[in-house]
Order: C-alpha cells, then sequence, then structure tokens
C-alpha cells in the first residue's frame, strides 16, 4: 500500500546511500559544500532531531478510496492529459544552459 512512513535507520547502507545521494544532489543544485563523511551524515540525526511524522486526523483511508486512487491506475481521458501536459514541457536541448537558484 502506499503511501506509508519509513523509519530511517542508520545502519541500514540502503537508507543511508539515499541520504548521501539526495544531499549531495542538494548541494550541487545549490552550490554549497557537500558533505561526503559518512559517520558525520549518521550523527546529523542526533544533533537535529527529526520531528516524528503523524497523520492528521482529517485525513481519511477508506477501502474506497484506496481501490479508486492506487498508485498507478489511470481512466478514462487521463492518458491524454499527461500526454497534453508533457508536450507542454520545454525540450531537453532547450534546458542545457538551465541555472537553478535557490529561492
Amino acid at each position: 500500500m502506499c503511501p506509508y512512513v519509513l523509519q530511517f535507520d542508520s545502519s541500514n547502507k540502503t537508507h543511508l546511500d539515499f541520504i548521501v545521494a539526495a544531499s549531495n544532489l542538494i548541494a550541487y543544485v545549490y552550490d554549497i559544500p557537500k558533505i561526503v563523511d559518512r559517520h558525520e551524515i549518521i550523527q546529523q540525526p542526533n544533533q537535529n532531531p527529526v520531528v516524528k511524522f503523524q497523520v492528521k486526523a482529517t485525513v481519511t483511508n477508506d477501502d474506497d478510496d484506496l481501490k479508486s486512487n492506487t498508485c498507478g491506475g489511470f481512466e478514462g481521458d487521463t492518458v491524454s492529459k499527461i500526454d497534453a501536459i508533457l508536450s507542454q514541457l520545454p525540450k531537453v536541448d532547450e534546458l542545457l544552459n538551465l541555472k537553478v537558484q535557490p529561492h
């Protein structure tokens, strides 16, 4: 079922690889120094505790909602709507000199 909350485990190599890759990507995009020392990265949650995710009471998760909103199911003209949106996106060669700036 999707979505669900994952518990980060710094001893899990896959979890740590994801954090390292994501942080390096963000550092690259915003032109800030990368932290490549995995030991330092592992210590970050201890220095900056992450607030536990809590589902809002107003959010419902009924079986009918799950059946109609499954991940990946398309109905009716959804594919044509997606194609219309994709056709409005710029071509790859138009983005070659794109500069991302933090906001």
